[in-house]
């Protein structure tokens, strides 16, 4: 019995000092975590001050970026309607056209503000009755600047009749705009050919652009649209 007692006796005391090294050590643990919560809060105070601080920033620039882009667009109609009649048609051309690129910057400028939609894979579409040739041409006006010297930029449609699709204007400049930009940079020589086609049921329609430049390296033709 002494001896059953004495084992147990040694047993039990080893026992209690595992369960005592358990205890620091989840003592430490719960410490730890602690630390790890109160840094975890801190660094959330921190986002959502830099959050906030970035909306008032995107906001302020927002509003910033309307009033001389409002002045802009009073100017130049206003420049279109001081001259004569004999060239007020050609200066207007121009007047539109800083119109529409202004509205194209305050659309960027509104992508800017809906980041968190952005970046949950949800974007504005504004859905209005739109002329296809409006949208070709306020496209090929804005990359023309980009063209190098001797390189020719061509609107295969140039001389078919308009048509009135029902899209998103801006939207579609913006795609347009940043392919023929890139048409333009790597075409040094040669031409650019801008072309739309309308399917038969008149329910889709695909842009193409053509261009004499150095093309797509081998191996990231599945890239280059990412």
């Amino acid at each position: 019995m002494v001896i059953v007692l004495v084992v147990m006796f040694r047993r039990t005391k080893k026992l209690i000092r595992n369960v005592e090294q358990s205890n620091n050590l989840l003592m430490k643990e719960r410490d730890s975590l602690r630390r790890t919560q109160k840094d975890l809060v801190k660094a959330r105070d921190q986002s959502k001050k830099s959050e906030s601080i970035k909306s008032d920033f995107v906001n302020n620039m927002s509003r910033e970026l309307l009033t001389p882009l409002s002045a802009i667009v009073e100017y130049s109609n206003l420049i279109a309607d001081c001259v004569d009649d004999e060239r007020h048609s050609y200066v207007k051309r121009f007047a539109d056209l800083v119109s529409l690129n202004s509205d194209l910057l305050l659309t960027l400028v509104n992508d800017v503000l809906e980041l968190p939609s952005l970046e949950s894979s949800k974007l504005s579409i504004n859905l209005v009755p739109t002329s296809l040739k409006e949208i070709c041409q306020v496209s090929l006006d804005a990359t023309q600047k980009h063209i190098n010297p001797g390189v020719s930029l061509v609107f295969a449609n140039e001389n078919d009749s308009d048509t009135t699709i029902r899209t998103d204007p801006h939207r579609v400049e913006q795609v347009l705009i940043h392919i023929l930009n890139n048409a333009a940079k790597f075409t040094e020589k040669g031409s650019i050919i801008f072309e739309y086609r309308i399917a038969e049921d008149r329910k889709t329609m695909t842009f193409t652009v053509t261009d004499t430049g150095i093309g797509i390296p081998k191996g990231k033709e599945d890239v280059i649209f990412s």
